[in-house]
């Protein structure tokens, strides 16, 4: 199915399990009452254990674009300790290169490699001596024709995950990284292995993800954790054209609190912006602010005061805007935490 396609098909159906989320968590609000009022769709306080497993994972389904394995000898080929020196290997149909050095071994392997089709790419090893503690640290590295390995086209992966029968798998998230692009004429990769643990190479696999609609709803019910730079957010997807709205009766010294961020593979200006409707379809625009691509995302903050508006019945919209189009596979806008808070009732007077 086209990107379009499966976009359109994905905004259609936030439209339609917001609208109902919405409509539930606001319909029974106290105007006079002193406890939180929150827009709960997709949320769960920051404080609850995350679900079992990512709402990534469960949002986006993976593919295997390529799987590279040694062809000579066939199977997985021992890398590691080997003495300081350099020698070639064929991986599939590809030459690639290894560097030893005294502490670390690096493993050249030629494009090109379209970095518009591949989402991530997983290395997997394999312990020779059983299965330890650790295998060590791995990074991957990727350079154009023209370019040079630079510490800003470098993803690190300090720990291997278990994969059975005494391998091990480094994954590198490539379709988040923002250097991302283009045509990547090689790859390098540098393990630095754990004291005293043989280890073979066993493959490299480039994988594509795509957004499965049918999910959305596991994630409404989920919520999505979201950390940019120490922060975690309960997060809530903020897919432009699609707007974020449901009705409610705005309690005393009422105020909307939240968080708003761009994902560094957003790669287009976002323009963020809260409105209110009264009873009357007047509207009145709350907040708007607009986010450029970075190469590091951080939560935003923003508080709005809607005290002149207590015990008025009201529709709350939250909705973004993109420069272009915008490709959920790789990222969308996110708000944070959205709620709306009353004021506290002192109980002496």
């Amino acid at each position: 199915m086209p990107r379009r396609d499966r976009f359109c098909r994905c905004a259609g159906l936030i439209t339609l399990l917001t609208a109902w989320c919405l409509l539930a968590a606001c319909r029974d609000v106290d105007p006079e009452s002193g406890s939180p009022v929150l827009l709960e769709t997709y949320l769960r306080f920051i404080e609850e254990d995350p679900p079992p497993s990512s709402a990534r994972g469960r949002l986006f389904a993976s593919s295997s674009l390529f799987d590279w394995r040694p062809a000579s000898p066939p199977g997985c080929l021992q890398i590691w300790p080997k003495r300081p020196g350099e020698e070639t290997f064929r991986l599939d149909h590809r030459i690639a290169r290894l560097s030893w050095e005294s502490d670390r071994v690096l493993i050249s392997v030629p494009g090109p490699v379209e970095a518009e089709t591949v989402d991530r790419i997983d290395l997997e090893v394999k312990s020779l001596a059983g299965r330890p503690d650790r295998v060590g640290a791995a990074a991957l590295l990727w350079k154009s024709r023209r370019q040079k390995f630079a510490a800003r086209r470098m993803l690190d992966d300090p720990a291997a995950r278990p994969a059975g029968d005494d391998a091990w798998l480094y994954r590198f998230p490539l379709g988040s990284h923002p250097a991302w692009r283009g045509q990547v004429a090689e790859l390098r990769l540098v393990l630095s292995p754990s004291v005293g643990s043989p280890l073979a190479l066993c493959s490299l696999q480039g994988v594509a993800e795509e957004l499965r609609p049918e999910k959305l709803p596991e994630l409404l019910r989920d919520g999505l954790k979201v950390d940019f730079a120490g922060q975690t957010r309960t997060a809530l997807p903020g897919l432009p054209g699609v707007a974020v709205e449901g009705p409610l009766r705005l309690p005393r010294g009422a105020e909307l609190r939240f968080a708003f961020a761009l994902p560094p593979t957003v790669r287009r200006p976002v323009t963020f912006s809260a409105a209110l409707e009264r009873e009357d379809a007047s509207g009145l625009e709350l907040f708007q602010a607009t986010l450029s691509p970075e190469p590091h995302a951080a939560w935003h903050h923003a508080a709005v005061d809607l005290s002149a508006f207590a015990g008025l019945q009201v529709r709350l919209r939250l909705e973004t805007a993109a420069e272009g189009q915008i490709e959920p596979e790789r990222g969308f806008p996110l708000w944070g935490n959205p709620e709306v808070l009353a004021a506290r009732l002192d109980p002496s007077r």
